[in-house]
């Protein structure tokens, strides 16, 4: 949940927007990496003191730890990689944006002005470049819903995941990629 819904006062009216929904999928992700180990691997200190700020109950005092997490990602006191997870190596620059991204819009008041797009499109910056750092080989269990590759097509899979972003060039959120629902 974003920080500025768990810190609110319980009489407080703060307008839900998609800019909490996107805080929140940046906790969802952070969890996702310091916890993801494979073959059994432990918990090292630093995923494990991540973890158990995550998983505090208290609202408030969650909110005011998520604000600390942020600042401690985005100015390098909290090195994601040092997690030592499948994912930690991969995904720190990811993490490291992402954060920077949310600490913008946590601490700051948003600009109502800017266009819903421009943010999403900015994320999806974040998340294009850093999957590009996450390749697994190809196996035999594969699907097109876990399969990840660049925009050269090298491993020859019809890839619904595929960046296909010229060197250099900014995505752009198509209709298509909006969705497809008719509402408005």
């Amino acid at each position: 949940m974003a920080t500025q819904l768990l810190r609110a006062k319980p009489k407080a009216r703060i307008a839900h927007t998609y800019l909490h929904d996107l805080e929140s999928f940046f906790w969802v992700l952070l969890y996702t990496v310091a916890n993801h180990r494979e073959g059994g691997a432990e918990l090292n200190e630093d995923a494990s003191a991540v973890l158990s700020k995550l998983e505090m109950l208290d609202p408030s005092t969650l909110g005011s730890v998520k604000f600390s997490l942020l600042s401690e990602i985005t100015n390098g006191d909290i090195n994601v990689e040092s997690f030592n997870t499948a994912w930690s190596k991969a995904l720190a620059p990811m993490i490291v944006e992402f954060a920077k991204w949310t600490h913008g819009v946590a601490f700051e008041k948003p600009d109502s002005t800017v266009d819903p797009d421009s943010n999403f499109e900015t994320v999806l910056t974040i998340f294009l470049n850093g999957v590009n750092n996450v390749r697994p080989q190809p196996g035999p269990e594969e699907t097109q819903a876990t399969h990840v590759c660049s925009s050269t097509g090298e491993c020859g899979v019809s890839c619904p995941l595929r960046d296909t972003r010229r060197e250099g060039e900014e995505p752009k959120i198509s209709q298509s990629s909006k969705g497809s629902s008719d509402l408005p």
